[in-house]
């Protein structure tokens, strides 16, 4: 038999069992991302609510704010100077550009890989694994639970701030 019928049988096979759409979460929801329109959240295309990262309206100089929403699970990445909001009780995943800036709001789980002189700040009862490819701040609410990754490889625990060399 030859391979090639065997890989594109393969290939529809997957896509129909996907329901055409790739998932990056571990749920039965779409992963959806950044160009989910805040309007489809809730909408027949995203029953649950739960689609991942939205743009906001709020748009400076081509920088949108991205949103994870309350109680949905949302990887991504985003540029530089983004400015991206985990809102509570999410779990969210988040790779930056320069000069980002990212939040991780109250009882949310948050992994956030920053670029150079980018910043994150975690509130109350969050939980935050911050990991630096280069300079970068973390703020940790004292009622968070904050870990710091710098690049040459030390790992801490935060409570306050802390920043990378």
């Amino acid at each position: 038999m030859k391979p090639a019928p065997i890989v594109l049988a393969a290939v529809a096979l997957v896509a129909l069992a996907c329901n055409a759409t790739i998932r990056f979460d571990e749920g039965s929801v779409d992963a959806g991302g950044s160009d989910v329109p805040a309007a489809d959240v809730g909408g027949a295309t995203c029953p649950s609510g739960s689609c991942g990262w939205v743009s906001d309206d709020d748009c400076d100089a081509s920088v949108c704010k991205q949103s994870c929403h309350a109680s949905t699970t949302c990887v991504g990445t985003c540029g530089n100077g983004c400015a991206a909001e985990c809102e509570g009780t999410s779990h969210c995943a988040l790779t930056t550009g320069r000069n980002a800036s990212v939040s991780c709001s109250e009882r949310a789980t948050c992994t956030f890989v920053l670029g150079d002189h980018a910043r994150a700040a975690c509130g109350a009862g969050s939980s935050c694994s911050v990991r630096c490819v280069e300079y970068c701040n973390l703020e940790c609410d004292a009622a968070a639970t904050c870990d710091l990754q710098c690049p040459n490889g030390a790992s801490m625990t935060v409570s306050g701030s802390a920043s990378c060399p």
